[in-house]
């Protein structure tokens, strides 16, 4: 599925929805590919962050009293933004 760069978020998460599909090519004005975006992604720019079985990482991340957090030392790097 190909969407425009202009297209709103909720206008793209109704696309997306109607025609079954979890990811779409983003085009641009001059018709070059821009990205690419997952529904996921959409859902997580209106409700915030959403949390599956594949996020279990961040998930056993412990918050102390003191606002420090105990991460376990397999926890990947590309997940610290999630942590929070």
């Amino acid at each position: 599925i190909l969407l425009p760069d202009s297209l709103r978020v909720t206008a793209a998460m109704n696309r997306l929805m109607a025609e079954h599909e979890q990811f779409a090519l983003v085009i641009s004005e001059r018709g070059g590919v821009a990205g690419i975006i997952a529904l996921e992604d959409l859902l997580e720019e209106v409700v915030g962050e959403i949390y599956d079985e594949a996020d279990k990482d961040v998930r056993s991340v412990r918050v102390l009293p003191d606002g420090s957090r105990i991460l376990p030392g397999t926890f990947p790097i590309h997940d610290l933004v999630d942590v929070g």
